[in-house]
């Protein structure tokens, strides 16, 4: 796991992917206040087990937030790294607060309000705990999206939209 403090906060926000990672550090850096004292780039699948590594980072943490893909796998990932991060101490991961909603907002004005192909879906029902995972604002128009095999890559967040997250703390 690569990680990058931001302030003295226990709080800890975590991407799935490194580009994603490297545009939302940059954007945190410049915030007044960052509501995330460390962001973490959790290398994808990765995360499942090397979240055991922020028992490591020399302060505590007190809250995790994730954000991925918004595909089976990205939710899953959270999901796993949860139940591994909890037996060993750390607190539940959620999801980020205002990214996901944000991930469907660009799609729609990236004329994808249904989400991008996914030829990797898997013709199975999508797993209610999974998407229980999500904000409830959100489950609705991913279980809608992950039935009609799309998706929505977390790098569809560019600076604007993370910006627009966290515009009270600018």
């Amino acid at each position: 796991m690569v990680w990058e403090s931001i302030n003295a906060k226990s709080t800890i926000l975590v991407l799935e992917n490194p580009s994603a990672f490297t545009v939302t550090r940059n954007v945190l850096k410049k915030l007044k206040s960052s509501p995330y004292g460390i962001v973490a780039y959790g290398a994808g699948k990765a995360f499942e087990q090397s979240i055991r590594q922020l028992l490591n980072i020399g302060r505590p943490i007190t809250q995790i937030d994730y954000v991925g893909d918004l595909d089976p796998p990205g939710v899953a990932i959270p999901c796993a790294a949860s139940v591994e991060g909890v037996r060993v101490g750390l607190p539940v991961v959620q999801p980020a607060r205002g990214f996901h909603q944000a991930m469907l907002e660009a799609a729609k004005r990236l004329k994808a309000p249904n989400g991008f192909p996914y030829p990797k879906a898997e013709a199975k029902p999508t797993n209610d705990e999974l998407v229980a995972w999500l904000p409830e604002e959100v489950r609705e128009a991913v279980i809608a999206m992950f039935k009609a095999k799309r998706r929505i890559p977390e790098e569809i967040l560019a600076k604007d939209e993370l910006l627009e997250i966290w515009k009270d703390e600018l």
